[in-house]
């Protein structure tokens, strides 16, 4: 997906929704950090800009909770597997160095900066 979107992503899923036709698997869907912006989520952009595309993949596995006022997420880096990466060497190494030029810019809710700040001081 990486190489597809030609982007800094992640795979998703939702750790209670399954595929009606493939009810033993979770449904993983590619999200990119200009989607994950607009959460204000720091911990999301951070993980997307900062993880290295070419030899690992980003996983962000979310539940939310019975009442949907709530979530936990949990996520881990997965390196690629050498021969994976070997196969797709020239194309990784050009779109890493496109990717390294560009600056990812961490947004969050200022304020909800304001109000986490006062509470800590």
């Amino acid at each position: 997906m990486f190489l597809q979107s030609q982007q800094r992503g992640a795979l998703i899923a939702n750790a209670y929704y399954r595929d009606p036709g493939a009810l033993d698997e979770p449904c993983f869907d590619w999200i990119t950090f200009d989607d994950v912006v607009d959460t204000h989520d720091k911990i999301l952009q951070e993980s997307m800009a900062f993880y290295s595309p070419e030899s690992q993949v980003l996983v962000f596995v979310f539940l939310l909770s019975h009442t949907g006022n709530s979530m936990a997420m949990w996520r881990r880096k997965l390196d690629i597997p050498l021969a994976v990466r070997n196969q797709n060497i020239n194309e990784l190494t050009k779109l890493t160095m496109a990717l390294s030029k560009r600056q990812y810019v961490i947004t969050v809710d200022s304020l909800v900066l304001h109000l986490v700040l006062s509470i800590l001081s």
